[in-house]
């Protein structure tokens, strides 16, 4: 997996990543947990 550091920081992020933030639940709009699994399946990441 390739990295690159957060500007001057010494954090560094994968390139490639995968937004779920919206699958916390009520809080950050309620997405059904049936759709985020499926969202997740369908973006072939591997954990």
């Amino acid at each position: 997996m390739e990295y690159r550091q957060l500007g001057q920081s010494d954090l560094k992020a994968s390139v490639i990543t995968f937004g779920a933030w919206a699958a916390g639940g009520w809080m950050w709009g309620g997405t059904e947990r049936k759709g985020a699994v499926r969202a997740i399946r369908a973006s072939r990441l591997r954990w």
